[in-house]
Parts: C-alpha cells; sequence; structure tokens
C-alpha cells in the first residue's frame, strides 16, 4: 500500500497508467521518441502522463496527437512553476466517471469545466447506449 504523502500529486481527473517527466525537451529534440516508447506498450484508451517545462510542448502536443490518432484528455499548467502536465489517451478515450468521484476527487476545485463536461458526457452516452441495447 502507498502512503499518499508520497504518491504525486493528482493533476488530471483521471489516473494515468504511466508517468514520466519530459524535463525541458521539446517535440523536435527527443520528447516524441520518449513519449512514444512509453506509450506504445499501453493498451487503447489507457492513458500517460507527461510533465514538461518546455512551454512549446503545450502548443505541439496536440498536433502530434491528431496525426498519430491518440486524444489528449486534459492540460494542467503550473504558472508558477513554469511546468505541463499532459494527459494523453493512447488512441480514443472512453472515461465512466460518476458526480460522486468527481466531488469526491482531491483535484475537484481545480477541474477545467471541459474535464467535468467530457466526463458528464461520455456517461451519458454509454447509459444512451444500454438503453437502446435494451429497449431496441
Amino acid at each position: 500500500m502507498s502512503d499518499p504523502a508520497s504518491d504525486p500529486p493528482r493533476l488530471h481527473l483521471f489516473e494515468p497508467s504511466v508517468r514520466f517527466d519530459g524535463g525541458d525537451l521539446d517535440c523536435g529534440s527527443g520528447l516524441l521518441l520518449q513519449i512514444r516508447r512509453r506509450i506504445d506498450p499501453l493498451d487503447p484508451g489507457q492513458l500517460l502522463e507527461i510533465h514538461s517545462t518546455e512551454p512549446s510542448v503545450a502548443e505541439d502536443l496536440p498536433a502530434w496527437c491528431r496525426l498519430t490518432g491518440n486524444e489528449l484528455v486534459s492540460t494542467w499548467n503550473d504558472r508558477q512553476q513554469g511546468s505541463w502536465s499532459f494527459l494523453i489517451s493512447k488512441n480514443r478515450f472512453s472515461p465512466v466517471v460518476t458526480e460522486a468521484e468527481v466531488a469526491g476527487s482531491r483535484i475537484s476545485a481545480s477541474l477545467t469545466t471541459v474535464e467535468i463536461a467530457r466526463a458528464k458526457l461520455a456517461n451519458l452516452v454509454q447509459a444512451s447506449l444500454i438503453l437502446r441495447e435494451r429497449y431496441a
């Protein structure tokens, strides 16, 4: 069992399968290779969290995700520390989150409206598919 005090701070609504620190590497100087090494072994839908201190990554990573068919799930920026955290899903991401999980999350106060809306929409879509199957 891990000690909560030693766990890394939770910056995103969803828990990643893998985390790594890209430091000050930019996408043209090896960061994409590091990302590829870590995302390739993941199953579709699993999450990779990347920490970076390089500002250009915030501009380049969304384009890389679109080109490779991966999904940028969320971005977090600590302006005081000059660091970013990115959560990428291998292929498409299909979250299943309850409102209680969102409310009970250690990060509920810092969630973006987009992250909350995405989680609620995913739950609605999943519920409508279940209802369609039952009553079709």
